[in-house]
């Protein structure tokens, strides 16, 4: 039996059971179901429109997405929110210093250096309290640069990831 769907997060696990049970599943890019469907509910009147992009012979239909390449994609999201999350506590850092006269050039190694000099000297216009916070918020940057590295280790140990990388690149 042929079943097409919307290409959606749920969908591809529901593609891979319905071909499991022997039905021939699709899935349809959503910008090809987008014209078929007139309300924001499913009636049958929707249904029977989006038999047409699913039966015909030019269907245009992706494939279902594998388990591994769901979790590579997980990892790369979740890879991304650490990025974001380190870069963010590094320009809070930034601005701190620089509410007190210290402008630091971009780049994290510029960074650790700085806060290197700043934790082992001291400064007389930083309070002990700011520099607990600068110390946390230190902690913070290499707690997720170091889980950034661990995802990078585990996304290059993929071949598939790697050649996507390199085509990137190119």
């Amino acid at each position: 039996m042929l079943i097409g769907m919307e290409a959606c997060a749920g969908a591809h696990y529901l593609a891979r059971a319905l071909r499991d049970q022997g039905h021939d599943a699709r899935l349809v890019p959503a910008q090809y179901v987008k014209p078929y469907v007139k309300t924001t509910r499913t009636t049958t009147w929707t249904r029977k429109r989006l038999r047409k992009p699913c039966s015909g012979r030019r269907c245009v239909s992706c494939r279902s997405r594998t388990t591994s390449r769901l979790d590579l994609q997980a990892l790369h999201r979740v890879r991304d929110r650490w990025v974001a999350r380190r870069t963010a506590v590094m320009n809070q850092i930034r601005g701190f210093l620089l509410e007190r006269g210290m402008a630091i050039r971009k780049g994290p190694s510029y960074l650790v250096t700085q806060l290197q000099v700043i934790l082992t000297e001291g400064d007389s216009s930083f309070s002990g309290r700011l520099l607990h916070l600068i110390r946390e918020l230190k902690h913070e940057m290499g707690r997720a640069r170091k889980e950034d590295r661990g995802s990078q280790k585990s996304v290059l140990s993929s071949p598939a990831s790697r050649r996507r990388m390199m085509a990137a690149i190119a």
